[in-house]
């Protein structure tokens, strides 16, 4: 009969060391996953021309190593174990399959993101509680930013930035005359067409505007809607141009679809640089 002084059970002392130990491990290793995936993310952005994303992610890096500041950066340290690590050596066919180019891999490094910030909160929530609501409110405000940085990635149409000719056609003609002006254009190269007509009311840019759709569906053409984006949305236009007293490159996103794209009309270089600030797609 074994001598109940002598069994191996440990003192609560023992278990939060231990505990300890494994939490700075899990916390020094996500720590380190969120920050390759931010670092990632800043990258596509910055290389893609698109600094107020990219400013966005080197934002968030920054507040993530704030709010992580104050934990014990020896603990942290002292518990890593790269080589150690049973998960670096499991891993999935997926894991390397980036076939879509920079929206996959943007994809793949904001859901590692999101999963380890979300990891972070819960074992801060033991070891560091003051600092885990802090996590939760950048887990939260990253959603937000992959969401427009992937469709800032899928509005990067080789389409778009290959481009050379873009017509201007009014609706001031009868409906069989427009359907003939715009098959011609079409056909004769243009890449895109913009609906601009200040005269039309709504119902008849609508309709032109389908038309024009409809007559090019077949053809690598786009079609652009000047100023309006109640039409843009009824007719499922390619996107919308605005100016630069119009509705701006922001509030037009809020009415199309995602894949649309959004021109701005541009004077000087200030607005030059500011079309870019506001990632417009293009300028005109």
């Amino acid at each position: 009969m074994s001598n109940p002084s002598q069994d191996p059970t440990p003192d609560s002392e023992t278990i939060s060391l231990a505990e300890s130990s494994v939490a700075h491990r899990i916390m020094d290793a996500n720590l380190n996953r969120a920050s390759e995936a931010l670092r990632t993310l800043e990258d596509l952005m910055r290389f893609r021309d698109h600094p107020t994303a990219q400013f966005e992610f080197k934002r968030l890096r920054h507040q993530l190593a704030t709010a992580t500041q104050p934990w014990n950066q020896i603990a942290l340290l002292t518990a890593r174990d790269a080589d150690g690590d049973v998960g670096q050596h499991q891993k999935t066919k997926t894991e390397m399959d980036r076939a879509s180019g920079f929206v996959s891999i943007a994809h793949a490094a904001a859901n590692r993101l999101q999963q380890s910030l979300r990891c972070l909160e819960e074992v801060a929530k033991f070891q560091y509680p003051d600092s885990a609501r802090e996590i939760e409110s950048l887990r939260y405000r990253s959603y937000d930013i992959h969401a427009r940085a992937i469709l800032r990635l899928q509005r990067d149409s080789v389409f778009l930035q290959n481009a050379k000719l873009y017509v201007l056609v009014d609706c001031q003609l009868e409906r069989q005359t427009f359907i003939d002006r715009i098959r011609s254009i079409a056909e004769g190269g243009v890449d895109l067409i913009q609906i601009r007509d200040k005269r039309c009311d709504a119902l008849q840019l609508i309709d032109y505007t389908t038309i024009a759709r409809e007559v090019t569906s077949s053809l690598p053409v786009r079609i652009i809607v000047n100023d309006r984006a109640d039409v843009a949305v009824v007719a499922k236009a390619h996107g919308l141009h605005v100016g630069q007293t119009d509705l701006t490159v922001h509030h037009a996103r809020k009415f199309l679809a995602n894949d649309a794209w959004v021109g701005l009309s541009t004077h000087d270089l200030d607005q030059v640089e500011h079309a870019i600030q506001v990632d417009a797609d293009y300028v005109g």
